[in-house]
């Protein structure tokens, strides 16, 4: 049983990993946030070569975020909001070594080989889909507040749009920024 444990925390750390979006932003510290009342959006229209409806999902849920915070006002907007997606495939290769003793020394017996020069590879392809947000100030037309929003998908399954909205908040949830925060 104790030899399971680190095994064990192991799965529970990595499994962890893939559940929790990994976000990232970055913003203009001489823009005063607090002056934004309403947004409009740079593209209603789908862009070329992008699912539509994976866009109208993540339009949609952008949309209910910002609306818990700021009125959608295309005609007077202060700020303007776009959005892309993206998706990386990688190779993810894991060398745990080879397999030790209680001792230190690999055991020899371990797997019914000579056990020197073995070592326990993980190779596993992985999927990394992203969100990307981006504001603008629409009397300057200048950037304002970027943020990035990624995790571990399934590519050959469709996100669920509570999948979405957990992206989409997570990254929302760092904007307007704190002052001297990056």
């Amino acid at each position: 049983m104790a030899k399971l444990l680190p095994i064990a925390g192991a799965i529970l750390f990595i499994s962890g990993c893939t559940t929790t979006p990994n976000v990232k932003t970055d913003y203009d510290p001489a823009v005063n946030f607090s002056q934004y009342r309403t947004y409009g959006w740079v593209y209603t229209a789908t862009p070329s070569g992008m699912n539509p409806l994976s866009f109208q999902r993540i339009k949609d849920s952008i949309d209910r975020s910002l609306k818990t915070r700021y009125t959608e006002d295309a005609a007077n907007a202060d700020f303007a909001v776009d959005f892309t997606i993206g998706r990386k495939d990688s190779v993810e290769v894991n060398d745990m070594g080879p397999p030790v003793g209680p001792y230190g020394f690999a055991r020899p017996w371990a797997w019914g080989g000579a056990g020197w020069g073995w070592s326990n590879v993980d190779v596993r392809n992985v999927t990394e889909g992203t969100v990307v947000i981006d504001f603008y100030d629409v009397k300057t037309k200048k950037p304002i507040w970027h943020g990035i929003v990624s995790k571990e998908v399934d590519p050959n399954r469709t996100p669920t749009q509570e999948e979405i909205d957990t992206a989409v908040a997570a990254v929302l949830a760092k904007f307007p920024p704190v002052p001297g925060s990056k």
